[in-house]
């Protein structure tokens, strides 16, 4: 797939401009790009975005319909297969670009709807960043449901870690010397993180709705009510049962003759079990007296009902019951658009990411003689030293603007699940480029729901 900032290889390493926003790379993404700044409340975006998804998918079913003939006439010769899939090929890439500058403009537009400009490119790139005050508010309940909010608190905090301060103040005056490598990682965790929390949040509220979500009863004055209706209802049936069996007794007492065979008297007389009476022994099986009774009868007549009870579902919860398959479903990305275009944007706001990675790998060192591979505490030492050496390149930032980063980030991600969402919902044909599911375990997904890793 093109690169979407117009990057080229040097050394066999891409060159991104470092331009935030990204420029497009087709006239139909500058097109769109203008409405974004002159839309306003006019509707103009929602238009021009709808009729260039239309237009798209005229175009893929023209591609493909060209690329399944065999031979083209155009006029006074033949085009051979191989010729037309070329031609085609070309046009493909052309595609894949307008659509990457479509899912970018549709993430800007959510971005402005929610008043917050993103970090620009250069922002970092000093040894000292300030990233300036956003609106928390915007970029916390102005995207995410109640339900996801816990879950991006939970993802924050153990981020920032144990050193994250106790107040607000204390956000603003506290700082932190980091490779700028490992602010990259934890900024593209977010973005993944955002992107799996909007698909899985999407299925949950879904799921919500139609009241489909298991309810567990876990809590204490739950569980002492359903042992109550137990015990209730098997008194109920034994009292039942021993109504009947009086019942029959009288009938068979008003009866002037009662016929035994001789075989019933013997099999009668030789069987111990004929001797007992069966609801003396019903008796000694379920002691419920009077007073445990009343109590069980009070406890489930309160006006209350189990559903009242219920511990509710949350989106954790919720998570937790999805078996591997599914897991990975919603932590992959659904296109190999949404691929490069986080490729690029990670490259244009944090510089040549390969660079950054062959810096660390030669502070890190060798691996060991004797073939161990090392710790982490060993790794974290050899970090800790190779920052406080300016070995690699660092960035200080504060607790505020590592905040800010990281909440972005999640944004980013749940922007871009959106925007992939409506393309392929309003799409007639697949524009977008399908992207084969990543090997991860489940293990490594869990990771993203709270071990984000320390900045």
């Amino acid at each position: 797939l093109p690169s979407m900032g117009g990057g080229e290889e040097e050394g066999g390493e891409l060159a991104i401009p470092q331009v935030i926003p990204l420029k497009p790379k087709s006239s139909l993404g500058m097109a769109l790009r203008r409405t974004i700044d002159e839309d306003g409340d006019s509707g103009e975006f929602k238009w021009t975005q709808d009729e260039q998804i239309k237009w798209l998918s005229r175009e893929k079913d023209a591609i493909v319909a060209i690329r399944q003939t065999r031979v083209s006439d155009t006029g006074t010769k033949l085009v051979s297969r191989k010729q037309v899939q070329e031609a085609q090929k070309g046009k493909l890439v052309e595609l894949s670009k307008a659509v990457i500058d479509l899912l970018y403009n549709m993430i800007l537009k959510q971005f402005q709807s929610i008043g917050v400009e993103p970090i620009g490119a250069g922002e970092l790139d000093g040894p000292f960043a300030d990233l300036g005050p956003v609106n928390l508010i915007e970029l916390t309940t102005g995207i995410h449901t109640i339900e996801a909010l816990e879950m991006v608190k939970s993802h924050l905090m153990s981020i920032l870690g144990p050193m994250m301060p106790k107040n607000n103040q204390g956000f603003y005056t506290s700082a932190v010397k980091m490779p700028k490598l490992q602010m990259s990682q934890v900024y593209m965790t977010s973005v993944m993180f955002g992107y799996f929390l909007r698909r899985v949040d999407h299925r949950y509220q879904v799921a919500k709705q139609l009241g489909i979500l298991e309810r567990t009863y876990k809590s204490e004055e739950a569980v002492e009510r359903l042992e109550a209706m137990l015990r209730l209802s098997k008194s109920e049936s034994r009292d039942l049962s021993k109504s009947l069996r009086e019942n029959e007794n009288a009938a068979a007492s008003s009866l002037e003759y009662t016929y035994y065979t001789e075989e019933d008297s013997v099999e009668d007389l030789n069987d111990p079990a004929a001797w007992t009476d069966p609801s003396e022994e019903e008796e000694d099986e379920f002691h419920y007296d009077e007073e445990a009774k009343k109590r069980d009868l009070e406890l489930v007549s309160d006006g209350r009902t189990l559903e009242d009870l219920a511990d509710p579902v949350s989106l954790r919860d919720y998570i937790e019951q999805f078996d591997s398959k599914t897991m990975v479903q919603c932590a992959s990305l659904m296109s190999q658009e949404s691929a490069v275009l986080l490729q690029e944007y990670q490259y244009a706001l944090f510089g040549n990411i390969r660079g950054l990675q062959k810096e660390m790998a030669l502070a890190l060192g060798p691996p060991s003689s004797e073939g161990q591979p090392p710790t982490p505490e060993q790794i974290m030492e050899k970090i800790a030293s190779a920052v406080e050496q300016d070995a690699v390149q660092t960035i200080i930032l504060t607790f505020a603007d590592q905040r800010r980063l990281i909440l972005e980030a999640v944004a980013m991600g749940s922007f871009l699940r959106d925007a992939e969402d409506y393309v392929e919902k309003e799409s007639t044909s697949d524009i977008l480029t399908p992207l084969p599911p990543l090997p991860f375990d489940d293990n490594s997904i869990k990771g993203l729901l709270g071990d984000g890793g320390q900045a």
